[in-house]
Order: structure tokens, then C-alpha cells, then sequence
């Protein structure tokens, strides 16, 4: 399998996320002791996905993981 299809869909791993505004961002690590980790960014334009690795943007999978109902 895809090494990033797998990353991006696969396993049972949880974490939480939250939008941060990028001046308190240091803040907010330093009261979390440093155990925080930048995975993106909000930005405007049209909705959407976009994944990009070491050697630039990858395509999303067709699935990006559990579909509840589906």
C-alpha cells in the first residue's frame, strides 16, 4: 500500500486539533510543554483539501478514512 494513503487513512491514532491563531502559537506551547505540532493551516479560497509531502502536493485518496453510516 501507498505509504501516504496509509498515513492519511488508516489506524486508530487520535489527537486532538485546534485552529490557533499564529501569535499565540509559542504561548500555547509553551503551556503544553512543548507537546504540540503545527499539521497545517487555515487559509481562504475555495473549500477544499490540500495534502502536501517532502517532494510536494500529493492527491487526496478517494477515501480519507472511516465513513460512518456509509
Amino acid at each position: 500500500e501507498d505509504p501516504a494513503a496509509f498515513a492519511l487513512t488508516a489506524g486508530e491514532d487520535y489527537a486532538l486539533l485546534a485552529a490557533v491563531p499564529p501569535a499565540r502559537l509559542e504561548r500555547l506551547r509553551g503551556a503544553l510543554g512543548g507537546a504540540l505540532h503545527v499539521v497545517g493551516e487555515l487559509a481562504t479560497g475555495p473549500p477544499g483539501i490540500e495534502i502536501a509531502g517532502p517532494d510536494g502536493p500529493l492527491a487526496p485518496p478517494a477515501r480519507l478514512g472511516w465513513e460512518h453510516g456509509a
